[in-house]
């Protein structure tokens, strides 16, 4: 038996060779289905157990017409999954993945016109394709699950992520209320979330919805790290205020400025960039404090 099992490993190394070093012109060897599917393995295991309609499946695959490789998930830092669905015409895909186990892989050689009229529902064929050509679909499987198993890892995998957000924005909230402490800041939150606290009143023009705001800006992190300042490089930032061209908390906190006005900016993730911070200077789930100055408001140019 363990001599088995390493003979298979081999031959499931050797088939992922094969499968992503072969230029996929010539397919020798083909076999067909009683659907009229033409197919190749490069390794298979026939007493695998194979996915039926709803079950789940994990592939590494890339679709080729003639020269043209128009799908490469070999190009994506997670494989593809998809649940295997109906056949959308005899000799389909899916019939294709329920001929395959985990580890296997094969091509398949597609009807162009049916793969994009009938299994992707496109309206008509992309210039790149022929009418009545063949797409070789080079497909390696690997991992299948049923249906209600994959929704319920599904669901763990959120439940987790969840978790672990909530901890960092109680993290978060905590490291808030510990700086706002510390500094003696005693401004109260705007509905949003957003601290306000002007350092010197602006007696210009008001920054309102809809003009172009020209600030000067320092950027820093709670523990006191700068990630970005205007004022370092002498160039001032300009920008169309309330267009979403900026994180939230800074179209909401110009907006109570005017020209000549200096203020402080704290600004919640929630306001900023949430979980998805700002790589590789500020992390997830960052409250970011901004020292800003309105040096100028000007009314949009429309374009006629």
């Amino acid at each position: 038996m363990k001599n088995k099992i390493i003979k298979y490993l081999g031959l499931c190394t050797l088939g992922l060779f094969t499968f992503f070093s072969s230029n996929a012109q010539d397919v020798q060897g083909v076999e067909k289905t009683a659907n009229g599917l033409k197919y190749k393995f490069f390794v298979q295991n026939k007493e695998g157990k194979k996915p039926i309609v709803t079950d789940f499946v994990t592939i590494v695959a890339y679709y080729q017409a003639t020269d043209t490789i128009f799908f490469d998930s070999r190009k994506s830092p997670t494989p593809y999954v998809f649940p295997v669905m109906e056949r959308t015409y005899k000799g389909d895909l899916f019939e294709g993945l329920q001929l395959m186990s985990a580890g296997d892989s094969a091509v398949f050689l597609l009807s162009a016109d049916s793969l994009f009229l009938k299994t992707f529902r496109v309206k008509e064929l992309p210039r790149y394709i022929k009418k009545g050509s063949v797409v070789k679909a080079f497909v390696k499987m690997l991992k299948m699950q049923p249906g209600e198993e994959f929704k319920k890892d599904l669901q763990a995998k959120f439940d987790a992520e969840t978790k672990k957000q909530d901890l960092e924005k109680a993290k978060e909230d905590s490291a808030l209320k510990v700086y706002l402490k510390e500094k003696g800041i005693t401004a109260k939150p705007t509905k949003n979330g957003l601290y306000y606290v002007e350092v010197q009143k602006g007696t210009g023009p008001v920054a309102i919805a809809g003009t172009k705001v020209k600030v000067h800006y320092t950027g820093t992190l709670l523990n006191g790290k700068k990630f970005d300042s205007s004022v370092d490089r002498n160039q001032p930032f300009e920008f169309d205020l309330g267009k979403g061209q900026v994180i939230k908390g800074w179209d909401e906190g110009i907006a109570l400025m005017s020209v000549g006005g200096k203020a402080k900016l704290i600004i919640p993730s929630k306001l900023g960039y949430a979980e998805r911070g700002a790589p590789p200077t500020i992390a997830p789930f960052s409250t970011l404090v901004f020292d800003v100055e309105l040096l100028d408001v000007k009314q949009v140019e429309v374009k006629k």
